[in-house]
């Protein structure tokens, strides 16, 4: 007689598959000029290079003796991966702004002032957002979005998945 899986295994089974992944990858060695006490509007925030953006169905985060749910609740719950100062595997839940966001650091190389504003412009024409881990950037105000998205870059910089900044020459 097999015993069923839970629906959540798959997205389990992924999960740890991508924290094994990102605890085996080498860590780059980081750039002349980083400052991890920088300012990350003057230079340029440094995404952690070891880290991945991954959806799931589940909240697989939480998956454990205490928490074991029998059906998803239909939002798809968005985690950034990435490894921390020890070595170990560490999460953000994220909300449709904050993964625009590690987006946008992995593709542009500029000052995090100019990609804040420019990502608030961007998102400040789209429709607003139901998405409850939103609530910080939850604006259509591009100023306010701006704050939000600089308060995003510092807790990013807070948990390790942004490493600091970059100088820049002006």
């Amino acid at each position: 007689m097999t015993q069923e899986l839970p629906p959540w295994h798959d997205d389990l089974q992924r999960y740890r598959a991508l924290c094994a992944a990102l605890a085996a990858r080498r860590t780059p060695r980081p750039p002349p000029g980083l400052r991890p006490d920088g300012c990350l509007l003057d230079g340029r925030p440094l995404l952690n290079p070891v880290h991945a953006l991954a959806t799931f169905d589940w909240p697989v985060q939480r998956i454990g003796p205490r928490y074991r749910g029998r059906q998803a609740d239909g939002l798809p719950v968005r985690l950034a991966l990435f490894r921390n100062a020890i070595g170990g595997v560490d999460h953000i839940v994220l909300g449709a702004q904050g993964e625009a966001l590690v987006a946008t650091l992995a593709r542009r190389r500029v000052s995090g002032r100019r990609l804040v504003a420019d990502l608030a412009r961007q998102l400040s024409a789209l429709p607003a957002s139901a998405d409850p881990a939103d609530a910080l950037t939850a604006s259509a105000d591009p100023m306010g979005l701006q704050r939000g998205l600089a308060l995003l870059l510092e807790q990013f910089r807070a948990r390790g998945l942004v490493l600091g900044s970059v100088v820049t020459a002006v």
